[in-house]
């Protein structure tokens, strides 16, 4: 009994991986979440934390027009990470692992 549960609990991580597997892209806004803000920052929303940097973006071109060295500099002084990428591979972590029932 005790191994029929292990094995749906891997059938129910499975399919849930394979619904992350269908999204080909994932918004900031789901990312990086109120309280994923809020832990890391000052901020309760990503629009407020770009607002603070005087980033100002109205798209996605805009977004990646901010010279990485400029936004590096930016997530040193206002969160606990030390780069931007650090910053993003930790919403990715735990967006993942909030998708996963983690």
């Amino acid at each position: 009994m005790n191994l029929e549960f292990k094995i749906r609990g891997l059938d129910s991580i499975k399919n849930r991986l394979i619904q992350l597997e269908k999204n080909d892209s994932v918004s900031y806004n789901n990312l990086f979440t109120t309280s994923f803000m809020k832990k890391h920052t000052k901020f309760s929303s990503f629009n407020e934390f770009l607002k603070s940097g005087n980033f100002i973006v109205n798209s996605i071109n805009d977004f990646k027009a901010i010279p990485d060295r400029e936004m590096d500099s930016y997530v040193r002084r206002i969160s606990n990470f030390s780069s931007w990428q650090n910053m993003l591979d930790s919403a990715v972590k735990d967006y993942t692992a909030k998708k996963l029932g983690f």
